[in-house]
């Protein structure tokens, strides 16, 4: 939902408390509010690094890796919860990969590998955050990333007549993410989402022509 402006304040005051306020004040009102959200922002960015840190201690085998810049500013973040490495024991070895943008006042990027269970659950393996827009230099970095805290991404097929690796990927279509793909996991198979394809069919040719796809 869009954020209250001025006028949204003074229908509020009028309709709850029976107040009459003026445009000045409910704009002050918006402006203070706004800023407080941004001071609770700025503290809470400032802690991520000792949350890291602590949640890195507490939660056994759990992989955290942090970039910094020259200033000590974040650049990215990786984080794949130990139990998380366990539990591909007991999943659907296929890994979905996506990314979108933040809207917070540090604009970024999100970027999540997750997996479905026997009974249709979907939950993330790990997550990153990136201060740049997507991009395949980023992909790398997540995927290695993966790949290092989660080796049994590249084990071997059961069935040896299968050439590629047991876990594959599925993604939307991203050349970048493509090529990281190729790049990182050579030997694992990937394919891309068919929802995806379907609302780019839409787009093109119709709903008529995406559900005959």
């Amino acid at each position: 939902d869009a954020p209250p402006v001025a006028r949204d304040i003074m229908k509020s005051a009028a309709n709850h408390w029976g107040m009459d306020m003026t445009y000045s004040q409910g704009y002050r009102a918006v402006t203070a509010s706004s800023y407080h959200r941004w001071e609770e922002d700025k503290v809470s960015f400032e802690m991520i690094i000792p949350y890291l840190d602590k949640f890195d201690l507490l939660n056994d085998n759990s992989t955290v890796r942090y970039d910094r810049d020259v200033n000590c500013s974040i650049q990215r973040v990786f984080v794949c919860p130990g139990i998380m490495k366990d539990t591909l024991m007991h999943v659907r070895p296929v890994v979905s990969l996506d990314a979108c943008h933040l809207r917070s006042k540090w604009r970024g990027t999100l970027y999540t590998a997750s997996v479905k269970t026997s009974c249709d659950s979907i939950y993330p393996v790990a997550i990153a955050i990136a201060k740049d827009n997507e991009n395949e230099a980023i992909w790398t970095w997540f995927l290695e990333s993966l790949r290092d805290a989660i080796p049994r991404l590249i084990e071997a097929h059961p069935n040896e007549r299968v050439r590629y690796k047991l876990f594959s990927f599925v993604s939307d279509r991203c050349q970048g993410l493509s090529n990281a793909l190729s790049r990182v996991f050579p030997q694992n198979y990937h394919d891309d989402c068919a929802l995806h394809i379907a609302r780019n069919a839409a787009k093109g040719g119709g709903q008529k022509v995406a559900g005959n796809g």
